[in-house]
């Protein structure tokens, strides 16, 4: 079994087998844990002395394939148009430096980039954010988008990988080619303007992981994933 039909798929070619012969079992997220917390927002808001900023975030290793060029010029692009925005980066790798030095030598970005490097209080910072970012130039399935879903968040994620198959476009967020960052510009300033409609967006998105991707629903696939053979077996 795989973690998405993309997956699936691309498992098949290798094995030069067919695809029904491989299940999708699709990751799940604590609900729980995360989800929107209006005390959590304020607190971590005023820690990061975001104020009323309209914040972007994104969460994950700071490597190549990550993309994270893309989102940052894309954020340059939106505040040439006017726009004032901030950028909430949560984590860490060999990529760091090199981006901190490119946001330190763009008049657009130097100073409107927060780095949080690796972090134990995610949820937290999901919290603070009004979009999340998924600017990945390659993706299995992606957990950071289900966890920003779940908080309430809508999402901007790459057309790769299962992305697809847990965005439903325009419904919790828009897709965008990877490496677009003209287009992914153009969603930011979208949903810059328009409050109303990161609400309703982010509310259809924790709405929609409450009823896909719940921690029992996957619990209850994997028992059942190993019942089948077991009895199979008796018979």
């Amino acid at each position: 079994f795989c973690v998405t039909n993309d997956l699936r798929d691309f498992h098949a070619r290798q094995a030069w087998t067919n695809s029904d012969k491989i299940g999708v079992i699709y990751n799940a997220v604590d609900t729980g844990r995360f989800a929107p917390d209006a005390g959590a927002r304020q607190a971590t808001r005023e820690k990061l002395a975001l104020g009323d900023a309209f914040t972007i975030g994104a969460v994950g290793r700071m490597v190549a394939i990550k993309d994270y060029d893309t989102l940052l010029a894309a954020i340059g692009a939106v505040v040439l148009k006017g726009i004032e925005v901030r950028a909430l980066l949560v984590g860490d790798g060999p990529e760091l430096p090199r981006l901190r030095r490119l946001v330190a030598n763009s008049p657009q970005l130097a100073g409107r980039v927060l780095w949080v490097g690796a972090s134990d209080v995610v949820p937290q910072l999901l919290n603070a954010m009004d979009v999340f970012v998924q600017p990945s130039l390659s993706e299995g399935m992606s957990n950071t988008v289900l966890e920003a879903m779940a908080t309430g968040l809508p999402v901007l994620a790459t057309r790769t990988g299962g992305n697809p198959e847990i965005m439903v476009e325009g419904r919790y967020g828009w897709l965008f080619t990877p490496s677009d960052a003209k287009l992914l510009a153009d969603q930011i300033q979208q949903l810059a303007v328009a409050p109303r409609m990161r609400q309703e967006l982010g509310a259809a998105a924790r709405g929609y992981v409450l009823e896909q991707f719940g921690l029992q629903r996957m619990l209850d696939s994997y028992t059942d994933l190993y019942l089948q053979p077991a009895s199979s077996g008796a018979d």
